[in-house]
C-alpha cells in the first residue's frame, strides 16, 4: 500500500437538502496502480467482498487497512492502537492516520439508526488476481 484517500461524502441514500447522512470512504492502493491503463480508463472495477450492517446507535465509525506481512512493525502496531487515531467524543471532525503499510480513519457520529459498512477490492487479473486496491465505505443511516 503506497497511497490512501480518506473522504467524507454525502451519502447516496437520498437527495434531500435537509439530510445530514454522510459516508466515510477509505481507499488504499498500490502506487503503481496509477500507471495501469486499465485503472485509468475505468476497465478495472471494485468487486464486493462483503458488508456488515449494525443497527445499533453507534458513536464512532472506524476503518483500518494494513499489510499483514508487517503485523509486528511499529507502523502497524500504531494503527492497531486505536487510541492513536480516534478523536475525543466531543470532536466530530474525522481523523486519519497513514503509514507506508497501514491506514486508518475514524469519525465521531451524530445520533443515527445504524451503520452500513461495505468492503471492496480491485484485482489485477493479468497478475493472477492480485489485489491492487481496497475500499471500505461506512454509510450512516
Amino acid at each position: 500500500m503506497n497511497a490512501a484517500d480518506m473522504n467524507m461524502v454525502r451519502c447516496p441514500v437520498c437527495n434531500l437538502n435537509k439530510c445530514e447522512g454522510t459516508m466515510q470512504v477509505l481507499d488504499a492502493r498500490h502506487c503503481e496502480l496509477y500507471l495501469e491503463n486499465k485503472f485509468r480508463d475505468g476497465t478495472w472495477e471494485y468487486e464486493d467482498l462483503g458488508s456488515h450492517f449494525s443497527n445499533e446507535k453507534l458513536d464512532t465509525a472506524a476503518a483500518a487497512i494494513f499489510n499483514y506481512d508487517y503485523i509486528d512493525s511499529p507502523c502497524v502496531k500504531n494503527i492497531l492502537n486505536s487510541k492513536s487515531w480516534i478523536r475525543d467524543r466531543t470532536n466530530l471532525l474525522p481523523k486519519g492516520c497513514f503509514t507506508p503499510v497501514a491506514v486508518a480513519l475514524s469519525s465521531n457520529l451524530k445520533p443515527n439508526e445504524g451503520l452500513l459498512s461495505r468492503f471492496q477490492a480491485m484485482r489485477d487479473m493479468s497478475r493472477g488476481g492480485q489485489i491492487v486496491s481496497v475500499r471500505i465505505t461506512q454509510q450512516l443511516l
